[in-house]
């Protein structure tokens, strides 16, 4: 019975609260028409334009890696895959054939081999401006910790991870969100 009051005090709070930042927010002298201006105003100081990469004139690599990194066909690829690697981590479940993991592994490291590419070839060809990007830094991090894990590995260096992994293919599926900002 106490929550309930204090629930209810706390959305009478809430709701006075957002009431009186409307009322602050807009002069009450203004137009419609008028604060929509200052909308589109607001809205247009917060959009970020990205400055156009252009290839230098001695750098072929540099050229190649823009027309790729740019080119709608390689960010559909990158999608597909996305949504490919997201399948493939939910294919996993209780008495499972034995081939499966070896499979699923395999399937990992292609997707952790394409994904280091994408990477490389957008550093190239973006340079600084890749690290503007959230999605961008967003990638990079996932694919620098999968490095990581696979180095560690490969090195057969006893880390203890704890939820180490599980973190890292939960950061993996949430790639898929990109799709949203597409």
């Amino acid at each position: 019975l106490c929550l309930l009051f204090v629930n209810m005090f706390v959305r009478v709070v809430i709701e006075t609260y957002n009431v009186e930042k409307d009322f602050m927010n807009y002069n009450r002298l203004l137009k419609e028409e008028q604060r929509s201006w200052i909308q589109v105003q607001i809205m247009t100081y917060a959009f970020k334009p990205q400055p156009a990469v252009t290839a230098d004139s001695g750098s072929c690599i540099r050229a190649l890696c823009i027309k790729i990194a740019l080119s709608r066909i390689f960010e559909n690829f990158i999608m597909i895959c996305i949504l490919l690697n997201t399948v493939v981590m939910a294919m996993i479940w209780f008495d499972e054939p034995k081939e499966l993991p070896d499979a699923i592994e395999i399937c990992n490291y292609v997707f952790m081999a394409i994904f280091t590419v994408e990477a490389i070839i957008k550093i190239i060809a973006l340079r600084k401006q890749y690290f503007k990007d959230s999605w961008n830094i967003f990638d990079f991090t996932i694919v620098a910790f999968t490095l990581l894990i696979l180095l560690l590995k490969v090195l057969s260096i006893p880390v203890e991870f704890g939820s180490g992994p599980t973190v890292l293919r939960a950061l993996r599926i949430g790639r898929i969100l990109r799709l949203i900002k597409k």
